[in-house]
């Protein structure tokens, strides 16, 4: 909304002169009036304003809108008419205004901004209109927790002679989602890949917490969850099979993990960090998109949900 005592000031200074005079000007007059009543628009903070931040999504791949914004409605503004000196040039200042009001009456703390026009050159002149539209939202913030250490046993041994346990292994993780890489009977060296899909089964790199500025807690999700469409997984078995006395079979399990994450930093460079452990193991890296407030330091470790699952079948082969 444009100051009125300054439009009507500018209205009695135009009717105060003959018609005449104003035909005798042109459109250059027109131009220079439009110019000075744009300049003294002015559109005040409404209470709770002041606190709405501007958020640009489109340069901004890696935000989660869903997760870590409510949508409390759309909003939109413009400001700016004409073509070239045919008009007034949009004023940037009026619209953000007019845009934080709205959001605040909405209750919203946060504008995702999905559209952003600046005054520019057209084919035929230049546009003045300066427009901003988006989706007005309330924020909630998340705060990083590392995962707590777990542990899982790495060897089992059965009372079954080796040359039917190896079989009946190689039977089992054939009819599993595991993938055999390599496998050699007298070593008793039997390699298994896994993981393209279902990241989060086999990983735990921590929790988000989703919490208001006053700490009221909204929710809480595995970060490995959150960012699955970042993340890639490549897990590898390494088995080795040995004869006991007795006639038993002992089964060492030990799975190397490699987690990588694509993503952007605000200057839209992008940037790969790489978690690289083992079982019963973990790895934290400090991550330079990290929010300012909360910890930069992320911890992945296995689920041992693979290791579980060959226990499974090895204890199978002894029943």
């Amino acid at each position: 909304m444009r100051n009125m005592n300054c439009l009507c000031r500018v209205n009695r200074s135009s009717t105060s002169r003959p018609a005449n005079s104003l035909r005798r000007w042109g459109l250059a007059f027109m131009a220079v009036l439009s110019v000075w009543v744009a300049g003294c628009a002015s559109v005040p903070l409404e209470p709770g304003a002041e606190r709405v931040q501007f958020i640009d999504v489109r340069k901004m791949p890696d935000l989660q809108p869903d997760f870590e914004y409510d949508s409390v409605g759309s909003v939109s503004g413009e400001d700016g008419a004409g073509c070239g000196l045919y008009g007034h040039r949009g004023d940037r200042d009026d619209v953000e205004v007019r845009i934080k009001n709205a959001t605040a009456r909405l209750g919203g703390d946060t504008v995702l901004i999905t559209f952003w026009q600046l005054p520019h050159m057209k084919t035929v002149c230049y546009d003045n209109v300066y427009k901003i539209a988006g989706t007005a939202a309330k924020r909630w913030w998340p705060y990083y927790t590392a995962p707590l250490p777990t542990q899982v046993d790495q060897r089992k041994t059965i009372p079954v002679e080796y040359s039917k346990a190896w079989t009946a292994l190689i039977d089992y993780v054939s009819s599993s989602f595991f993938k055999i890489k390599t496998y050699e009977k007298d070593s008793g060296l039997l390699t298994l890949e896994f993981g393209e899909h279902d990241i989060p089964k086999f990983v735990d790199c921590g929790t988000w917490q989703l919490k208001t500025r006053d700490g009221q807690l909204k929710r809480t999700a595995p970060y490995a969850k959150e960012f699955q469409q970042r993340l890639t997984l490549n897990g590898q078995v390494n088995l080795r099979a040995k004869a006991e006395e007795g006639g038993k079979t002992s089964v060492f399990i030990n799975t190397l993990y490699l987690v990588n994450m694509n993503t952007t930093n605000e200057m839209g460079r992008s940037l790969t960090y790489r978690w690289e452990f083992t079982t019963n193991k973990a790895h934290t890296l400090e991550l330079d998109t990290a929010p300012e407030y909360d910890t930069p330091r992320r911890t992945c470790q296995p689920t041992h949900e693979a290791e579980r699952q060959i226990l499974k079948g090895i204890t199978a082969i002894a029943e």
